[in-house]
C-alpha cells in the first residue's frame, strides 16, 4: 500500500509541496485531484490498517475467552471444594486463594 501511495504523485495524482518554514513536505489540497489523493492516503494508511487490527484482536479474544472462562470456573469450583473440605483458619484459605489466582494468571499468559 505504501508503494502505491508513494508512486501516484509521479503520475500527476496528488502533489507534495516543500514548506521552507517548517522544513518538511506535505500534501497540497489545491485541486480535486489532490483531495482525492488525500482520501486515498487516509483510507490506505489509516482506515484499512485500523480495521485489520480491530478484526485480528477481536478474533484473538474470540479464541482465547472460552478457555479463560473455563479456567476461571475450574479455579472457582476447586476453591469451593477446598473451602468446604477444610475448616482451617481464614489466613491459610486466603493464601490458597491467592496462590490459585496467581497460577491461573500464569497459565493464561
Amino acid at each position: 500500500g505504501a508503494v502505491i501511495v508513494s508512486i501516484l504523485p509521479f503520475f500527476d495524482w496528488g502533489q507534495y509541496q516543500f514548506s521552507s518554514y517548517s522544513f518538511n513536505c506535505g500534501m497540497t489540497m489545491e485541486s480535486d485531484s489532490d483531495r482525492s489523493y488525500f482520501l486515498l492516503v487516509l483510507i490506505m494508511s489509516l482506515l484499512i490498517p485500523v480495521f485489520i487490527i480491530f478484526v485480528c484482536y477481536s478474533l484473538m479474544l474470540y479464541v482465547v475467552m472460552p478457555s479463560l472462562i473455563s479456567q476461571q470456573r475450574m479455579a472457582h469450583s476447586s476453591r469451593k471444594e477446598k473451602s468446604a473440605d477444610s475448616s482451617s483458619d481464614p489466613k491459610s484459605t486466603a493464601i490458597e486463594v491467592i496462590e490459585e489466582q496467581m497460577t491461573v494468571r500464569v497459565q493464561v499468559t
